[in-house]
């Protein structure tokens, strides 16, 4: 069950569907959860692994990686490239997230 919300919260198309969807979830969490994800798993998810935080980055499209690595590689450094008002962190982000999957 947990794992599911967690999932339904991962796949939020964007900021706002997150928290509504949090919000809709968390009422039929114990309490302990709830404290536990409120301080520890809420920001994570919403800074790193939301749809609609990976679907900037190539390799994350679709939810799938893709298995050519090159192409991956490739189509993240270019599109880092396009996108010229990202600030540094999430270009060193976007480097971190490729060194943990390859």
């Amino acid at each position: 069950m947990l794992k599911d919300d967690v999932e339904k919260l991962i796949t939020s198309k964007d900021e706002a569907k997150f928290h509504d969807t949090s919000n809709v979830l968390s009422s039929t969490w114990s309490q302990t959860f709830k404290q536990y994800f409120e301080s520890n798993v809420k920001q994570e998810l919403m800074q790193h692994d939301c749809d609609f935080i990976t679907r900037k980055f190539a390799a994350f499209k679709d939810g799938v990686v893709t298995n050519n690595t090159s192409e991956s590689m490739n189509d993240i450094l270019k599109s880092v490239a396009n996108y010229k008002e990202l600030p540094l962190d999430t270009v060193v982000l976007v480097f971190v997230r490729v060194q943990e999957i390859y």
